[in-house]
């Protein structure tokens, strides 16, 4: 089997770390008010990978950039950050600041042919996006239907010289309620690409489940946050399982 990343996320809005449910702006609640040190603890505590969202960027409400530089400089494992690439311009800054890889949804998705272009000049280093209720894509920070599905995108970016699929199942993200494993299961058949999942991931048990599954990883926020999965016993499990 191949490896398994646990990937601890901090979400960046108004220079703090927060975590929202589904992406709703009305559900917001302060994890961290600071969120270099807690990117610090993350790596501490055994994280490979830290996943950056600038959601002032996502929303179009602003930029939380600086804070992005400050962290991505304070860390030693790679950093995966999003929030806002929409333009050839992010992703040269993106790479500039550090980051290892660069999340690129909106406008990934409404033109694909856009990200294939930008992965072709920088393969290896794009993630796409692919953030769904079910199986719909949506976009613009969550707020709006793309009016396709994810299977329709992947098939069109099957020759993309992607780093990863960053599939995230809206309906369950922020709900440490557990996975949906119905879809998640006819996008890791329909990916050539590694898929990290987002979404759900809630227990040690899911954790097991995501890698058995062939998903590359997972990325984990709102469980770590109010309790309802330790990072470390997660960490042996997937160890474990790796041995």
């Amino acid at each position: 089997m191949s490896h398994f990343v646990l990937i601890p996320a901090v979400d960046i809005r108004g220079g703090k770390a927060v975590r929202m449910v589904g992406g709703e702006a009305s559900t917001e609640k302060t994890v961290g008010d600071d969120p270099v040190a807690l990117a610090k603890d993350w790596e501490k505590r055994g994280a490979k990978m830290i996943h950056v969202v600038d959601l002032d960027a996502a929303f179009g409400t602003g930029s939380n950039r600086d804070v992005v530089k400050k962290l991505v400089k304070a860390v030693g494992v790679p950093v995966q950050f999003g929030g806002g690439v929409r333009t050839d311009e992010a992703i040269g800054e993106a790479v500039k600041i550090g980051a290892a890889r660069i999340v690129c949804g909106t406008r990934a998705v409404t033109d694909p042919e856009w990200l294939m272009a930008a992965a072709m000049r920088r393969p290896g280093r794009l993630v796409l996006a692919a953030d769904a209720r079910g199986l719909d894509l949506v976009v613009k920070g969550w707020t709006a239907p793309a009016g396709t599905d994810v299977l329709q995108l992947l098939a069109q970016l099957k020759n993309a010289p992607l780093a990863a699929v960053l599939y995230t199942n809206v309906n369950v993200e922020g709900r440490t309620a557990g996975v949906d494993w119905k879809p998640v299961k006819k996008v890791v058949a329909a990916s050539v690409h590694p898929l990290i999942l987002s979404g759900g991931v809630t227990t040690v048990d899911d954790v097991k489940r995501a890698r058995d599954a062939g998903l590359a990883g997972a990325v984990v926020g709102s469980a770590l946050y109010f309790g309802k999965l330790n990072f470390e016993e997660a960490l042996r499990a997937v160890q474990e399982a790796s041995a």
